[in-house]
């Protein structure tokens, strides 16, 4: 995957809610012209969700999803190729938090949720 350094304009939102399969994939991602809404499924485990969040956004996406977690100075690169190593050395705590909605950072909540 190649990661743009150029400047991200589209919206990441993510929203820890009910998805249609959770046995088969409790991770939605549903894209727009302007969003990406990643949805998690309430107790998803949190690394193989990261991982899983990390594998499939596309470029211009890593960035607005991972800034919020990390500030501005995160490594776009690192985290595409190995999410867990980049986290563990950057804020390992973030691997303990449970996939519940108040953990979700109030910039990434999408504002047309009634669930937020």
């Amino acid at each position: 995957m190649t990661i743009s350094t150029e400047p991200i304009t589209r919206h990441v939102y993510m929203q820890i809610a009910e998805v249609l399969r959770p046995d088969i994939d409790p991770i939605d991602i549903t894209r727009s012209d302007l969003w990406t809404l990643i949805t998690i499924h309430p107790g998803t485990p949190t690394p193989p969700g990261i991982q899983e969040i990390a594998r499939r956004l596309r470029d211009g996406e890593i960035g607005p999803w991972a800034t919020p977690w990390f500030g501005e100075g995160v490594d776009l690169a690192a985290i595409a190729r190995d999410p867990l190593r980049y986290i563990a050395g950057v804020n390992p705590t973030i691997l303990t938090v449970p996939a519940l909605p108040h953990v979700v950072p109030r910039i990434q909540r999408a504002p047309w949720l009634s669930t937020i």
